[in-house]
């Protein structure tokens, strides 16, 4: 059965139980938009902004019902000559009420147009926060096993004939003695790193968020201080540029976001025999550049079809902080290392409004601005991982090749709501009912990751890593990121 049938059906079934058509309007709170989004069956998004465009038509009725003037100005009446077309489109489908400025829709045209109408694509802005955090983390994580796998200071590397002289005190405690190996004591204290890493991947389409194909670049660079043979302390600095996509060829969407920034974090470790744990503390800020297309046909020879690209930017900043703890179990050249990270962040998105542009007249006059409130996300992460890694030493230095598998628990793990209004009429507006309160997907609770690599070591404190890492079982998302750096000790 079409969407348009199961409306034909609900108004019959109406009639039949003595309730006039013509009456039914008046039977649910709201109006014909949300009277037809609950018989149409709309997804939550379609039916959150019928809820929206309803309640902005039945503020601005009394107010521009007869065009600008008393209190109604130019932004008022295109606001509410933009509601009244889809509330008409609605009538018509219900066989009640005013439909001379109906755009002549189906049911699904109109669930369409609806979406059209909404700001789900700022769900992508904290796609891209969350992620450039992750990354950064995750940039700090590998940082901080090179440092305890012997690409970091105390270090020289002199291997002649058969008689090898290793003395690398990473490998050392690898091979199985302490953090407090034979280590001379004029060791170099100070190094320095530089990490690039390209990151790819989509989300597929869901009721609630648009599909869409992301792909960024980051570079991290940082300094570090060896206190002692166990105790390291430094500092990271970081820049991304990512861009989203989104895909119209799997939901009803347009346009894309472009978000840059830069992040800092402090951290220190401290590694025993055995053990080992660090901890760290850092701040990211981020700009977005979002643009958004509505565009939605109409039927109607006497109202125009739609077509705007809506453009804002927006700031967010997140704070962030980690603790690691391990153990480390060394048989001979071969370890296993069982540890666990908590990961905590907590972002926020400021509030923006939106500037459109309608594309068929060129007029900066246009309804679809939307004035888009503060969004905060927060997210607790545990993740117990185990790695395995194995030490060789060539002639030329050392070579050690790893991989690790990490499982994700998100304890903090409610969705959220991105709340709009249209901005040309924000005087008019008042009260949550007229807000497009649009509610995120909820976050995926669990996903594990798998990433593996090698690092090496080289004379004279150079030493680099490559390594590739993938997101699997994580909910609508495909994740992969290649990650590369080196490093000077000094």
């Amino acid at each position: 059965m079409t969407a348009y049938a199961r409306v034909a059906a609900a108004v019959a079934a109406t009639c039949v139980a003595g309730i006039p058509a013509a009456a039914w309007s008046q039977t649910a709170p709201g109006g014909s938009l949300v009277d037809i989004a609950e018989a149409a069956d709309f997804n939550a998004l379609e039916r959150a902004a019928a809820r929206a465009n309803q309640a902005t038509y039945n503020q601005l009725v009394g107010v521009c019902g007869n065009g600008i003037g008393a209190g109604c100005s130019e932004g008022d009446l295109i606001v509410f000559q933009n509601t009244r077309e889809l509330v008409e489109t609605a009538n018509e489908l219900l066989g009640s009420g005013s439909t001379r400025f109906s755009l002549g829709l189906d049911a699904e045209g109109l669930g369409f147009a609806l979406r059209w109408t909404a700001a789900e694509e700022m769900a992508g802005q904290g796609s891209a926060t969350t992620r450039f955090a992750a990354s950064q983390l995750s940039a700090l994580a590998t940082r901080l096993s090179v440092l305890r796998w012997g690409v970091s200071g105390l270090r020289t590397v002199q291997n002649s004939g058969d008689e090898r002289d290793i003395r690398l005190a990473g490998v050392a405690r690898a091979l199985g003695a302490g953090a407090g190996a034979d280590v001379p004591d004029d060791f170099n204290r100070w190094g320095s790193f530089i990490d690039a890493s390209y990151g790819y991947g989509s989300k597929d389409p869901t009721d609630l968020e648009d599909a869409f194909d992301f792909d960024g670049e980051e570079v991290t660079v940082g300094i570090d201080y060896r206190f002692t043979p166990a105790i390291v302390a430094g500092a990271i600095f970081g820049y991304s540029a990512k861009e989203i996509d989104f895909d119209s060829s799997l939901s009803i969407v347009d346009g894309g976001i472009e978000s840059d920034g830069v992040s800092g974090l402090v951290y220190g470790l401290w590694e025993g025999a055995n053990l080992y744990a660090s901890v760290s503390a850092g701040y990211q800020v981020l700009t977005h550049d979002t643009t958004r297309r509505i565009t939605y046909p109409s039927q109607n020879p006497s109202v125009g079809a739609v077509d705007s690209t809506a453009r804002s930017k927006a700031d967010s900043g997140t704070v962030m902080a980690t603790a690691n703890a391990g153990y480390s179990w060394r048989m001979g050249a071969f370890s296993i290392d069982p540890t666990v990270d908590v990961v905590y962040s907590d972002t926020t998105i400021d509030s923006f409004t939106e500037t459109s542009i309608d594309n068929i007249s060129g007029s900066g006059t246009d309804p679809f601005n939307l004035r888009i409130g503060k969004q905060s996300i927060e997210s607790l992460d545990v993740a117990p991982s185990i790695k395995f890694q194995y030490v060789f030493t060539p002639s030329f230095g050392v070579i050690i090749p790893y991989v690790v598998g990490r499982y994700h628990f998100e304890l903090s793990d409610d969705a959220r709501t991105i709340s709009a209004r249209y901005a040309d009429a924000l005087g008019q507006l008042f009260g949550s009912a007229t807000d497009f309160a649009v509610s995120t997907d909820v976050p995926d609770d669990e996903y594990y990751t798998v990433a593996g690599g090698f690092t090496v070591v080289l004379p004279h404190g150079l030493n680099g890593f490559v390594q590739y890492l993938e997101v699997f079982d994580f909910d609508a998302y495909t994740d992969s990121v290649i990650t590369a750096g080196f490093r000077f000790e000094f």
